[in-house]
C-alpha cells in the first residue's frame, strides 16, 4: 500500500533524534510491504477508539517503538500517517482507549 504523510507528521518527524527519524522511516518502510489484512494481525498495530465518534475515519496507531506511535488512517490503497506522537508523553491525542484491531 502506498503511504502518505502528512504535514503534522513530517513536522513531527523533524523534531525527532536521529536514531527516532531512523526508526520512524523504518516503520514507514515496513508499511509499504503491508496490506490492511496483515497489519490487523500486527502486534504493532491497534484500532484507536474513543476520537472514531469525532473523526470521519477510523484511526490506528503503529507502534515505532515503546514511546513512539504512528497515528493512521486508510484510505482504499493508502496508508496516511496523520501524525508522530509520545505515547508516554503529554499529548493530549493519545488519551485514548486502545483496542485491538
Amino acid at each position: 500500500m502506498k503511504v502518505i504523510l502528512q504535514q503534522r507528521a513530517a513536522i513531527a518527524k523533524r523534531s525527532l533524534t536521529p536514531s527516532e527519524r531512523n526508526q520512524v522511516v523504518k516503520a514507514i518502510n515496513s508499511l509499504n510491504e503491508l496490506n490492511f489484512e496483515n497489519a490487523l494481525n500486527s502486534p504493532k498495530f491497534y484500532k484507536l477508539t474513543g476520537l472514531s465518534k469525532t473523526h470521519q475515519t477510523q484511526l490506528y496507531a503503529y507502534r515505532v517503538n515503546s514511546r513512539l506511535r504512528l497515528m493512521i488512517s486508510i484510505d482504499e490503497d493508502k496508508w496516511i500517517i496523520e501524525d508522530i506522537v509520545d505515547y508516554h508523553g503529554h499529548s493530549s491525542r493519545l488519551f485514548l482507549i486502545q483496542e485491538k484491531a
